[in-house]
């Protein structure tokens, strides 16, 4: 067996040893912070009841309008309500006078909480609110405003998801392909499995049946998720978490965005058509296969669909389809939701996002064009650097 890389045990080390370090802090705030959010900063909370009528499907719609009620909440707001949903929802900032006048004619009710546990943290004050209510629904779906939704010509999400016959809908999964090493993205098998102990749905879109609804062990799960501040543990608490529940709970679950023979796909694709999506690849997280896809764009294999494929697959794999690929899943795929934390990830990366935003057609396009440009201006002092320069220096030290 090859021995690890000294760096990876040199990182490892690392790791261990700031986790020792915490452990004292971290194990008192495990303990403590979600009693303390229940008995005391909950009682923040301020509910609201809006103008349209109850229903046995309900539409929590976690929001975070730092600058106000946008007009894109509201269209989402409506999809929801004409498609028979009763919006709850939950902004994590409080809202001014005009916003909830704003909110009233478009939500069933209205939840305003301060902002402990991140989305999550919400998720878990609409769901405990319905406990009397969730043995009684047909359908309960979970959105955020993390996204634009839903896309032109894509508004088909929510009855597809009731009518699949799943327990639990997501729009799309994340750990369900084997990772490679970057330098190894030629290696990648393009194989789906939910048996990744990190594999989960992603929680900006989820359509939860009757069948789970019904089940103590659901509201369960809720009043034990422990809060926390920290993304990280959020992500693993609550995202995988929860999938991780309804796997073990045997549930039925589904993504409606079927990737399980996109290297098939690709490979049947037109060779332009595959190299302008490997240079539309978002990668606003993963610096090391940012840097790798620069690196192969400007390399020899730049324009050859046998090196782009790999490349495109390995990046979907580590990062999410949902970042990665908009410009495929959205126009090929009907997929409803466009991802906005690209928008303040470094420039070549925003720009690729701000184009494609630039192409979205109809009312809903001017909308979100003008929050973007907006978004874009509010984290210009929070951009990541740009990698370009770096990768072509070492591009050209490499030709010498």
């Amino acid at each position: 067996m090859a021995s690890l890389p000294f760096w990876k045990i040199q990182r490892e080390l690392s790791r261990f040893g700031r986790q020792l370090a915490a452990a004292p802090g971290n194990i008192w705030r495990y303990w403590t912070e979600r009693p303390f959010y229940d008995m005391v900063t909950a009682r923040q909370i301020r509910v609201s009841d809006g103008g349209i009528p109850p229903s046995d499907n309900v539409a929590l719609f976690l929001i975070f309008p730092a600058d106000g009620i946008l007009k894109s909440h509201l269209h989402s707001l409506r999809w929801l309500t004409d498609n028979g949903y009763a919006p709850l929802v939950i902004s994590n900032v409080p809202l001014t006078d005009t916003d909830r006048a704003t909110l009233h004619d478009h939500a069933w009710r209205i939840l305003e909480r301060p902002n402990v546990g991140y989305d999550f943290g919400g998720y878990r004050d609409g769901i405990l609110s319905l406990a009397d209510r969730l043995p009684s629904l047909k359908r309960l779906v979970i959105v955020n405003d993390s996204a634009w939704f839903p896309m032109p010509g894509t508004d088909g999400w929510l009855s597809e998801a009731e009518t699949s016959g799943y327990d639990v809908v997501s729009a799309s999964f994340h750990w369900g392909i084997a990772r490679v090493d970057t330098e190894d993205f030629r290696d990648i098998r393009w194989e789906f499995s939910t048996d990744d102990r990190n594999f989960h749905y992603g929680s900006f879109a989820l359509s939860v049946g009757a069948n789970v609804l019904r089940d103590p062990a659901f509201l369960g799960f809720w009043k034990r998720y422990r809060l926390t501040g920290d993304k990280s543990k959020t992500v693993r608490r609550g995202e995988t978490g929860f999938s991780q529940w309804i796997l073990r709970s045997g549930y039925s679950h589904t993504a409606t965005l079927d990737l399980t023979t996109l290297d098939t796909d690709l490979a049947a694709m037109p060779d332009d058509q595959v190299i302008d999506l490997a240079q539309n690849l978002i990668l606003h997280e993963d610096m090391l296969m940012r840097g790798k896809k620069l690196e192969v764009l400007a390399g020899p294999d730049g324009r050859d669909p046998k090196t782009l494929i790999p490349l495109i697959l390995t990046s979907i794999a580590r990062q999410g389809v949902s970042y990665a690929l908009p410009h495929h899943i959205i126009r090929a795929k009907g997929y409803p939701f466009l991802k906005k934390s690209p928008l303040w990830a470094c420039p070549d990366t925003q720009s690729i996002m701000l184009d494609f935003i630039d192409g979205i057609t109809g009312d809903q396009g001017p909308d979100i064009q003008s929050e973007a440009e907006a978004l874009v201006a509010k984290r210009r002092d929070r951009l990541q650097p740009d990698i370009t320069p770096l990768y072509e220096t070492r591009l050209a030290l490499r030709r010498r």
